[in-house]
This record gives C-alpha cells, structure tokens and sequence, in this order.
C-alpha cells in the first residue's frame, strides 16, 4: 500500500483502511493471525504507534483481537457469544406489562456492509446500509440500546429487516 501524506487522513487511519480491506478481501481470512506488528512496521514504513493505533480501530470494529503472546487474528465472525432470540416488539412487550415505551435517543446513518452485515443481509460487502440506533426505555428508565440494519436503497423503498 502506498501510504498517502495528506493532513485529512491520518497515516495509522489510511492504514487501518488498507487493514480493513485486507479482511474484506480475505487477503487475511477469519481466524487467521495477521503480520507482527514490526512486520507491519517494515511492509508501510511507519512507527510501531502507527501501527498500533490502526489495529487499535480495528480492534474497537471488532473486526480483530489480540492475544497475549500470540498475535492479533481476524476476530472469526460467528466467534462472539452473541445470542438473540426476538419474540415481540419492544413496545408490544411494555404494553402487556402497562408500561409506555419511549425512544430517548435516536441516530440514523448511512454506512458500507462490513463482511459480518452483509452476512447477516445477504448483501455485498461495502453495499450500503442504513443504521438505527436507538436508547429507549419506559416512563420511568432509560434501559435498551438497539441497533438496527437495513439494506439501504436509495431512491426505493427501505424497509428494515
């Protein structure tokens, strides 16, 4: 990769875009350790902070994982312990308990399908989507954060999924 010198565009974020492209390519395949940190050092020309700072972002996208004396890896997509099970609407669930939901905050934004999204849209990676995210609660508490993905149409209708 050819490091880019403008001030918009930090170097650790230049790289942690060509990190990112690397695993959307699967150049570096789930599960998979990538180069050592002075590898990296040596392949772009940059300082170990550099380096660490890209795979920093990468680490916070969970889109990689350290281990302690054993490197950084591809965080396998179905790795997380994540378990969602839906059975109502969040709202339907308050009413039946007397409650009356309210969304506190909300964001909505436009984004590219990282390879874990467009999995779960079966949709291309770097497709675009539309993302929700919502703080909700009841009358009395603030208690849930949902995120949402949707593919997104511009144009066309977007119904979420």
């Amino acid at each position: 990769m050819k490091v880019r010198n403008q001030a918009a565009n930090s170097l650790y974020a230049q790289i942690a875009d060509d990190f990112r492209l690397n695993i959307q390519t699967e150049k570096w395949r789930e599960g998979e350790r990538i180069p050592t940190e002075q590898e990296l050092c040596d392949i772009y020309h940059v300082s170990r902070i550099t380096i660490r700072k890209a795979i920093d972002e990468l680490m916070k996208e969970n889109l990689l994982v350290r281990i302690r004396s054993k490197g950084t890896f591809v965080k396998d997509t179905f790795q997380e312990e994540e378990h969602y099970t839906i059975i109502k609407g969040f709202t339907q669930e308050l009413q039946e308990k007397g409650k009356h939901a309210k969304t506190v905050d909300v964001e909505v934004k436009v984004a590219h399908a990282n390879k874990r999204v467009a999995k779960y849209l079966n949709i291309e990676i770097g497709s675009e989507v539309l993302i929700l995210k919502r703080v909700r609660g009841d009358e009395d508490s603030v208690f849930a954060f949902f995120i949402t993905y949707s593919e997104y149409n511009r144009g066309r209708g977007n119904g979420l999924r």
